[in-house]
């Protein structure tokens, strides 16, 4: 029984209509576990310094972890081991594999003790060192009378922190082997059992613990992290029932991993780099800036991992075997594919994009808005939150690019446009950071009908010059979606060089004209979806959840319904109803004749 089970989940995970399917719908119900995670956090945290704290105390096991296991699976371990797996040598697969897991398990250890022994003197160094209080003008926001308290929270929730790391970098290379395989269901289900587990803490801890206080959220994420590894560790053990053995061996394969993984970790350490420089630009920002914009950064990421982590991950591995026969068909088959992904994307993340805009206040107010979390946190999250739109769309743009390049097996291209994007990204930032500073000023020269030459003088000061409004926070998240659009378009340029995308794209024209389409159902989308939020929040009472969830259902759906009618010509080439019915009718027919 339990085999025929095995044989027909393997049937499945082979057709790419129905992974997609399952992979998306997995997805939106570890986002949704995902958004209620948010909101336990939030209720029982909101924007406080220990909520700070907390965050912060992540950057360096997520640096860690990013640089060592993002960059090597990516840029190439999935490559690497479908290369082994056309070439019909499991022996050789399994070394490769095991040899990974070893070297990549030690060095994580080797990192991680030495961060867990210096955390003192880290922890000392980032709270009281006269070079970072001036670098990052902390000097009001950390030096205060319970600094020595927060001292000792950021010491204890880093050391706590550093264990997740360990069991994600065996986790995540097991989900490499998978996808290599085109076995999706196990990588699918673990960031699921990843949020459930988090949420099960939270909700255990807190119940049972109180006294644990911000403690109780580490010890979720360690739950988390422990269910994550498990559901990877038992898709390892379906895949090879009888035939896995355990061997070391530094062969040509792990050579070449190395090879490509260190300019994709030095370009990670580059665009960690700007994430370290976020994170300490919050706090500069006031007390509760940076938990306002990990929230709205939450809530941003949910629709670009839903779009270009669940449905890249599948077409990754295709995205590698068409780039090794892009020689015999002088790229051909590789740019077709490409340019479907991309319309898709584009397809999908422009009215979720447009929706965010309209509804980010309705968004907040039902994930977050609760407990501590209170009305002035919500004006804050959702402004910041509208600067993040426009990144849902460059973001799974330059998650298709940088693919592409890795299936290509060129991760230096991709570290000169890591390098373009931190640099643009930090120094976007500051200067928005600083210009919405000033928010008030604004706000009284946009009633003013003439701006005079001194005018405009005095608004070019304000991006150089620091304000006291909170909504400078909002220039962090503009800056960000900035220096990812100029992300976007140098990979795309660089990468239509090498493989003639756009001269593809003209001969053909469909992908373009698509691509026009949806931006033009997005206006339409965008004008029906604000309509319909103003007058039903003059209908409906949006001081109740029943009535903020009336406003977001009915916009939401309206806006969809005209997104759909406006784009039909789009979706028809994807779904192709025809072919869909005739299918229908032929599974019904085959069932009636089973019955006879």
């Amino acid at each position: 029984m339990f085999r025929r089970l095995r044989e027909k989940i393997i049937r499945w995970e082979s057709k790419i209509l129905f992974i997609s399917v399952f992979i998306t719908s997995i997805s939106i119900i570890s986002k949704l576990l995902g958004f209620l995670k948010i909101h336990f956090i939030a209720r029982l945290f909101a924007t406080s310094k220990e909520s700070d704290i907390f965050f912060a105390a992540f950057a360096l096991p997520d640096l860690v972890f990013t640089l060592l296991v993002v960059g090597t699976v990516n840029a190439a371990l999935v490559p690497i081991f479908i290369r082994i797996i056309k070439k019909n040598q499991p022996e050789v697969l399994h070394t490769t594999l095991n040899t990974v897991i070893t070297l990549l398990f030690g060095t994580m250890i080797v990192l991680l003790g030495i961060i867990y022994i210096f955390m003192p003197q880290i922890t000392t160094w980032v709270f009281t060192s006269k070079e970072v209080l001036k670098v990052f003008d902390l000097a009001t926001a950390l030096t205060q009378e319970n600094q020595e308290h927060y001292q000792e929270l950021f010491l204890n929730l880093s050391r706590l922190m550093l264990v997740s790391p360990l069991l994600l970098s065996v986790s995540s290379i097991f989900g490499a082997y998978l996808q290599a395989h085109k076995r999706f269901i196990s990588t699918a289900i673990a960031p699921l059992m990843y949020n459930l587990g988090i949420l099960l803490g939270i909700t255990l801890f807190v119940k049972f613990a109180p006294h644990f206080g911000i403690y109780a959220l580490s010890y979720a994420v360690l739950l988390g992290t422990a269910l994550h590894f498990i559901t990877q560790l038992i898709g390892i053990l379906g895949l090879h029932e009888k035939d896995f053995s355990w061997s070391f061996g530094i062969n040509q394969h792990v050579k070449d991993i190395a090879k490509l993984s260190l300019p994709r970790i030095f370009g990670l350490g580059v665009e960690q780099i700007a994430i370290m420089f976020n994170t300490f630009w919050g706090f500069t920002l006031g007390t509760g800036a940076l938990s306002v914009f990990k929230y709205a950064s939450t809530l941003y990421l949910v629709p670009v991992d839903l779009i270009s982590g669940s449905f890249l991950q599948v077409i990754f591995p295709r995205l590698n075997e068409r780039a090794h026969e892009r020689a015999q068909d002088n790229n051909q088959s590789l740019n077709k594919l490409y340019w479907r992904t991309l319309v898709l994307l584009c397809y999908v993340a422009i009215p979720i994009a447009v929706l965010f805009i309209v509804l980010r206040l309705p968004i907040v107010r039902l994930i977050l808005g609760a407990g501590r979390f209170d009305w002035t946190a919500t004006i804050a999250t959702s402004f910041t939150l509208a600067f993040f739109t426009p990144a849902i769309l460059f973001q799974a743009m330059a998650a298709l690019n940088i693919r592409t390049f890795y299936a290509l097996n060129n991760t230096k291209i991709p570290l000169l446009i890591s390098l373009t994007g931190v640099i643009s990204n930090i120094t976007f930032s500051i200067l928005f950071t600083n210009f919405f500073s000033h928010a008030s000023k604004i706000m009284a020269l946009t009633a003013s009908s003439l701006l005079s030459l001194e005018t405009w003088q005095l608004i070019a000061s304000w991006f150089f010059t620091r304000g006291n409004s909170f909504a400078a926070v909002a220039g962090l998240a503009f800056g960000i979606s900035i220096g990812l659009f100029l992300e976007v378009a140098l990979s795309f340029w660089l990468l239509s060089r090498q493989t003639q995308l756009w001269a593809y794209a003209k001969q053909v024209v469909l992908p373009l004209q698509q691509i026009k389409t949806a931006l033009f159902g997005g206006i339409a989308t965008f004008i029906v979806g604000y309509t319909t939020y103003r007058i039903t929040d003059l209908l409906f009472d949006s001081s109740r959840v029943i009535g903020v969830v009336l406003i977001t259902g009915l916009t939401g759906i309206l806006a969809g319904i005209v997104y759909l009618l406006a784009t039909s010509s789009v979706w028809k080439q994807y779904i192709q109803p025809d072919k869909v019915l005739r299918k229908i009718v032929n599974v019904k027919n085959k069932y009636l004749a089973k019955s006879v």
